[in-house]
């Protein structure tokens, strides 16, 4: 027979999962639209607005290689944690949740803020010139808007 305490763990356990599996086709249409908005990237900037505009698009690239690996670690470690938690802590997952997404937002808005600056600063001349980097520009400055939602939504996805 099993104890109340066993129950309640039970619980526990069997809550978190079905919350996991509600989330699944929130996680499945974040992987979908980060698809989609690098498709529409290259096509109405190849298509639409030319070569510069691709130029600007393939100098941003790296950028997004970069959160899009720091967000998966952050998503990773925590995924780990609630792991860890789960068997011994289950209470204590809420607060690993909560660190993940109040650290996730520094990043992505300290990244934000460090793309818009570098736009300020002039900081970008170094990688493209004339009509190109005002396509970069602005294309930096509409991505960079883009970066805590971006960040903020993969977290989403460890719950």
């Amino acid at each position: 027979m099993t104890g109340p305490a066993e129950q309640k763990q039970s619980h526990v356990e069997f809550r978190l999962l079905t919350r996991l599996f509600r989330l699944l086709p929130y996680q499945v249409l974040l992987i979908v639209i980060n698809a989609v908005n690098g498709i529409v990237d290259g096509l109405v900037a190849s298509n639409a607005v030319g070569a510069g505009a691709m130029n600007a698009i393939g100098l941003y690239t790296p950028m997004t290689h970069f959160l899009f690996a720091l967000s998966i670690t952050m998503v990773s470690g925590s995924q780990l944690l609630y792991g860890l938690y789960l068997a011994n802590k289950p209470e204590a997952i809420q607060g690993v949740f909560s660190v993940d997404l109040l650290l996730s937002g520094a990043v992505s808005a300290l990244a934000a803020a460090a793309v818009i600056l570098s736009v300020i600063s002039g900081a970008t001349a170094s990688m493209a010139s004339g009509d190109n980097l005002r396509l970069f520009n602005r294309y930096l400055i509409g991505q960079a808007f883009g970066i805590p939602p971006l960040v903020l939504g993969q977290q989403l996805s460890a719950l």
